[in-house]
């Protein structure tokens, strides 16, 4: 455990009841289950003259992702602190959306519902992503369109193949990888990874650019595509590609 100075308070969050600030009851929310829902509570606690009372409220995020719920349980300690009150905090949060339009945005091009998830990625965030994919609703398949993760040194491989085997374990529709890593933990893992239907499509290539040529004959009216990948293997060029090519037909 690590040493706290004396005087310095401390404050837990995350998803257990026995936290100072915790969240539970977490599930997917509004059209196609592409927003996250959860209640957050805090537990009283006196502090010199001020009390915080203890506290429980529901808080919708407009963005798709069970940890985000652990993100806002993180926000809402400070808030805490700070002295503002939890039914505040949780209409803070309410209001959030991410910065720019690369962070589980959600964009539509025309009948193909687009989880642009493009700003980076690793195998934290990457299982995280996924995840929302899995949990959403749709009348089509999921697509899952992921980009090498980069600067990982010896855990490379290992991290890669996790990603694919967190694909089939979640019944993933159609992967399309982009990048040597991903093409190599593809071809490794021929006896390593049991996809859930015979069914699912894997699609490799080398760059961005080349795969949004081939997986846009993959995808139909209906599908919802996460696009995600490491910065540096310029995912959003697919992302572009999507909008240009799905959107223009409504």
């Amino acid at each position: 455990a690590m040493n706290v100075p004396e005087n310095v308070r401390v404050v837990r969050f995350g998803t257990r009841s026995s936290c100072d600030v915790w969240v539970d009851c977490i599930h997917p929310a509004g059209p196609a289950g592409l927003s996250t829902q959860f209640q957050l509570h805090c537990r009283g606690q006196s502090e010199g003259s001020e009390d915080i009372l203890a506290d429980t409220t529901t808080v919708q995020i407009d963005a798709p992702g069970r940890h985000l719920a652990l993100d806002a349980a993180a926000a809402a300690a400070v808030g805490l602190v700070c002295r503002v009150p939890l039914r505040a905090i949780g209409d803070a949060l309410g209001g959030y959306s991410a910065v720019g339009a690369s962070r589980m945005h959600v964009e539509q091009a025309g009948a193909v519902t687009v989880i642009n998830d493009t700003y980076n990625a690793n195998p934290l965030s990457m299982s995280a992503a996924l995840q929302a994919l899995s949990s959403a609703t749709t009348s089509g398949r999921r697509v899952a369109i992921l980009g090498d993760m980069k600067e990982l040194g010896a855990d490379t491989a290992n991290a890669h193949l996790e990603v694919l085997q967190q694909c089939a374990q979640l019944g993933i529709d159609v992967v399309a990888l982009v990048g040597p890593a991903f093409a190599e933990a593809y071809a490794s893992a021929d006896n390593m990874i049991s996809w859930a239907s015979p069914a699912t499509a894997v699609l490799t290539a080398l760059d961005s650019e080349e795969l949004s040529s081939i997986v846009r004959k993959q995808i139909s009216d209906g599908d919802l595509v996460l696009v995600k990948g490491s910065r540096s293997m310029h995912m959003e060029l697919v992302v572009h590609a999507l909008m240009r090519d799905f959107g223009s037909q409504t």
